[in-house]
């Protein structure tokens, strides 16, 4: 499968987003036991401080990460605001 990248990072493709959200989409379940959350029903307020929940996708992923590209930055930025910066 051939990829799309864009030459610039705030400039992206289908194939760029499908990438994003398998990567680094968690489900509520995954992220609390990963963070070692036991209360997994009463963690949304916790969990919004440094993450966004995608409900088309149903998953939370981070905010930012230092392991984000400047594209999948920009690509969590447009989930979270719905501007393309």
């Amino acid at each position: 499968m051939k990829i799309y990248k864009s030459k610039h990072p705030n400039i992206f493709g289908q194939d760029e987003f499908t990438i994003f959200m398998d990567k680094w989409g968690q489900s509520r379940v995954d992220i609390c036991h990963e963070l070692e959350y036991h209360d997994v029903d009463n963690c949304d307020d916790i969990l919004m401080l440094d993450y966004f929940w995608y409900a088309p996708e149903e998953k939370w992923y981070p905010k930012s990460s230092p392991l984000y590209t400047k594209t999948e930055q920009a690509i969590a930025d447009y989930f979270r605001t719905g501007e393309v910066k």
